[in-house]
């Protein structure tokens, strides 16, 4: 822990190991999709370490997928909200109810608590309660991106050269860390044929710049099946299929999918939440995670085989829709999504060579 740190939580943290007749009330909030709610709860052990008798509450989800139910059950915090973004229409105008934003649900809810932590992307805002007021705490590293949340100052991070995790725990002194993870685990009915490669070609298609190809996937399957592995696709019904692997796109639950991850000779992805599930302490599989668009400092695990060519600097956050457009698609084919596509089957299959 450092410091400033240290002695801004100070009284609190005497405060909690003292626990004399109610819990400190902590909240803390990260809104997102898996990999998000799997990196909140790896944080969230962190400061369960540091608060053992604490009261968590953690905000979390968004539009998209609730996992607010999978951290109330299994994370260390005692409560998970669900977070959902409504919307209020007046004629052709929409506009969002208070509460329906990052911003403003945070700006309601820490009012609730002890101490609360705005785990924005991708350091933190802390807010302590003191009598009728609150002091606020943020780092001087990342108070510009702080108070511009989203923008070109979060990419900037990637300089530091920590994780998502890492720049969380330096932000608030915890020591979260997916070791701590447990994720419930549940076999299929019918065992899949052994030795296999589990691959994932992504499921939204809003983020189709961090897309792998569909012929790119196909060649790298044959290679396997060549090796005599069976190559399973995990996934979502809605995603494209891949020739040649044996589909099980919408059939697995995520406990199903945790299972086969952790039982399988090797897994294959582009930067996104699987990747971040296959890490958890219980399941600890390594992966072969090929990425572009996302910074491998912010999202990539050093033990797995990344693979990221480092063409041009990635487009996250550093323009509106980095996610569904390549930046440098006006420039020609030479250019367009070159970060991925570059990324030719041969070049991977090479790294397996010696993983396989």
């Amino acid at each position: 822990m450092n410091n400033n740190i240290d002695k801004y939580l100070g009284d609190l943290i005497q405060q909690d190991l003292t626990f004399d007749m109610k819990p400190l009330r902590i909240g803390a909030i990260v809104l997102g999709g898996l990999g998000d709610a799997l990196d909140f709860w790896a944080w969230l052990a962190g400061c369960r370490k540091r608060f053992p008798t604490a009261s968590i509450v953690a905000y979390t989800g968004n539009d998209r997928s609730n996992t607010a139910e999978l951290l109330e059950k299994y994370s260390p915090a005692n409560i998970a909200l669900p977070f959902k973004r409504y919307l209020k229409r007046f004629g052709l105008l929409k506009l969002p109810i208070r509460g329906s934003s990052w911003q403003s649900l945070s700006d309601i809810e820490r009012t609730k608590y002890d101490l609360f932590f705005d785990l924005r992307p991708y350091g933190c805002g802390i807010y302590k309660k003191m009598d009728n007021d609150y002091q606020f705490f943020c780092p001087d590293w990342f108070t510009e991106a702080y108070e511009n949340m989203l923008s070109g100052h979060t990419a900037n991070l990637t300089q530091m050269g920590l994780s998502v995790v890492a720049l969380r725990n330096l932000a608030t002194g915890m020591e979260g860390d997916y070791t701590f993870i447990q994720f419930p685990l549940n076999n299929l009915i019918e065992k899949l044929s052994v030795p296999y490669v589990t691959i994932h070609h992504g499921a939204q298609k809003g983020m189709k710049t961090k897309l792998w190809y569909v012929t790119y996937w196909a060649e790298l399957t044959n290679w396997l099946k060549g090796k005599g592995y069976h190559v399973y696709q995990l996934g979502i019904k809605s995603e494209e299929r891949i020739k040649g692997a044996i589909s099980l796109l919408g059939k697995t639950s995520l406990f199903q999918t945790a299972a086969i991850l952790k039982n399988a000779a090797h897994h294959i992805d582009t930067e996104g939440g699987l990747v971040r599930l296959a890490k958890c302490g219980n399941i600890n599989q390594h992966c072969t995670v090929l990425g572009g668009a996302t910074p491998k400092e912010l999202f990539g695990f050093p033990d797995n085989n990344n693979i990221w060519l480092n063409v041009c600097e990635p487009c996250y956050l550093r323009v509106g829709f980095w996610n569904t457009e390549c930046r440098w698609r006006l420039q020609g084919m030479e250019y367009e999504h070159r970060c991925m596509r570059k990324i030719y089957p041969e070049l991977v299959i090479e790294s397996l060579k010696e993983i396989l």
